[in-house]
Formats: structure tokens, sequence, C-alpha cells
């Protein structure tokens, strides 16, 4: 389970709805 910590980089270098 590595998309989580995948998805808070995105979330905190771009905060974009990314399903």
């Amino acid at each position: 389970r590595r998309k989580l910590q995948w998805k808070m980089v995105v979330m905190r270098i771009e905060p974009i709805p990314i399903l």
C-alpha cells in the first residue's frame, strides 16, 4: 500500500482532486 504515500505528496505539492 504505497499509493497513500504518493497521494499525500501529490496533495501537498498540488492540492488537486486526483482519485
